[in-house]
């Protein structure tokens, strides 16, 4: 008995420590309440992950703004909106799209033709771990929330791929032209986690 009692409790241990890395990102809710307390930089990377998993990979142009033209109007919205902060980052962002004007004449900007605009090794490589955190997160919500042919699914913490990410990116030279959601998706579930 003392033997099977000594053997459990490791186990149970074992057991208990796991389950967060499955728990993840899957009981995460990504409210007003998370957006009030994340920093700018994680805000920054969760706008840009979501856009960057709905226009390239779900091809959902509605999410097709720029960070710059679209956190301040969400945090605006939650000040502004204190019954509102339940309410997801994503419904917010859908009702703020519309008070961003577009633009008749292209712009003397900087445009991307490639997939997955900037959001490279290279940019991956001059960014901070909150920003990194953020562009998971946000492209995660958006595999687990768009239709996506790829049905990808990513359900551990943030950190799991962040991590992942960045001993890629240090471990191949060529890493820097690769695109972000590229290597991320090397590390998404397994159809056996799914189930």
């Amino acid at each position: 008995m003392k033997m099977a009692a000594q053997l459990v409790i490791p186990l149970a241990a074992a057991v208990l420590a796991a389950y967060p890395l499955h728990a993840g990102m899957q009981t995460r809710r990504f409210d007003g309440n998370w957006w009030m307390t994340a920093n700018y930089s994680e805000r920054y990377g969760f706008i840009d992950g979501f856009s960057d998993c709905a226009v390239w990979s779900a091809h959902n142009y509605a999410f097709n703004t720029t960070p710059e033209q679209i956190i301040d109007k969400i945090t605006d919205h939650y000040q502004n909106n204190k019954e509102d902060l339940k309410q997801s980052v994503i419904g917010v962002w859908q009702t703020q799209i519309k008070t961003i004007a577009t633009a008749k004449e292209p712009s003397a900007g900087e445009t991307w033709n490639n997939p997955h605009w900037y959001l490279n090794g290279g940019w991956w490589r001059g960014e901070n771990q909150d920003l990194h955190a953020g562009y998971v997160e946000g492209f995660a919500l958006c595999a687990k929330t768009q239709p996506l042919a790829m049905k990808e699914r990513y359900s551990r913490p943030a950190d799991y791929y962040t991590q992942r990410i960045d001993s890629y990116i240090a471990a191949h030279k060529n890493a820097d032209k690769s695109s972000v959601a590229s290597v991320l998706q090397r590390f998404q579930d397994s159809k056996i986690e799914r189930q």
